[in-house]
């Protein structure tokens, strides 16, 4: 089962040089995703911090990372259920909004 929006979990990474890491998941379990049983959509989760990457330690309602951490909302990639590991905590409503809200900005067109 996939854990609830605003979870931070470790994942098996399918597209970087760490085979595990941890992501934000912004999709829901019900209609932001069409597979929403087997799938979420998480955003990567880094100890780099940059300009355009929102903290997200202090955000935590529930549990936390062991370092300070940022979600890059420019990396989202689809999580099959089977790639989770951990979960280890899970992050504010507004916070994870932020996230996904900006996430869109990188595929919205300008027009």
């Amino acid at each position: 089962m996939i854990p609830p929006r605003g979870t931070v979990v470790t994942a098996t990474d399918p597209f970087g040089e760490t085979p595990i890491r941890p992501f934000v998941l912004v999709s829901d379990a019900t209609t932001s995703h069409p597979f929403p049983d087997n799938e979420s959509v998480g955003i990567v989760v880094t100890t780099t911090q940059r300009e355009q990457a929102i903290p997200i330690s202090a955000a935590f309602d529930e549990g936390g990372l062991p370092r300070e951490s940022f979600a890059s909302p420019w990396n989202p990639v689809t999580l099959k259920e089977e790639m989770l590991r951990d979960a280890f905590g899970h992050i504010a409503t507004e916070t994870v909004d932020q996230i996904a809200d900006e996430a869109a900005q990188y595929i919205q067109t300008n027009e």
